[in-house]
């Protein structure tokens, strides 16, 4: 197989660099990690859990994102609880807002998002509105922080 002006080699050797993965060796000690010296470790070496950890940080379970700790900070005073509350929808599903807040003796649930739309947050606005539907006594906020700063509620509810 030859790629136009390419010989057997160079589609040889670009294949072998395609199969070749970058990333830091788990045998590598902490000094070269430290240093930043890089490993090649082929896949199939690397297992599905091991090429994750390089991919993408975690959020730290039980703390609030930037986005959400900005939203406590100025409009909650910091006074809103942290996925305080689960709420148990019909199905077996559960809808757990990002904080819980009382007011005027009124539980207060908001949902926090950013300006970008993960692929997850169909699924969350489903669960947010079946919340709604289900639980009368509750005001459900779902607000979106937009690129300039600015906070927008969204799908308000009528009750509140």
């Amino acid at each position: 197989m030859s790629m136009k002006g390419w010989s057997q080699a160079d589609v040889d050797a670009y294949k072998a660099r395609q199969s070749v993965k970058t990333m830091p060796s788990a045998s590598c000690g902490a000094s070269e990690q430290a240093k930043g010296n890089l490993v090649a470790v082929k896949h199939s070496d690397a297992t599905e859990s091991t090429r994750n950890r390089y991919l993408k940080a975690k959020q730290p379970k039980g703390q609030p994102n930037k986005t959400e700790a900005d939203y406590n900070f100025r409009y909650l005073g910091g006074q809103g609880i942290y996925e305080g509350v689960t709420f148990r929808l019909n199905g077996g599903s559960k809808y757990t807002p990002d904080w819980v807040f009382w007011s005027n003796g009124r539980m207060f649930a908001v949902e926090c998002k950013g300006s970008y739309r993960f692929h997850s947050e169909g699924r969350a606005l489903v669960a947010f509105l079946e919340a709604r539907a289900k639980f009368k006594n509750v005001v459900f906020l779902w607000v979106q922080k937009h690129d300039n700063g600015e906070w927008i509620e969204k799908h308000v509810d009528e009750r509140s």
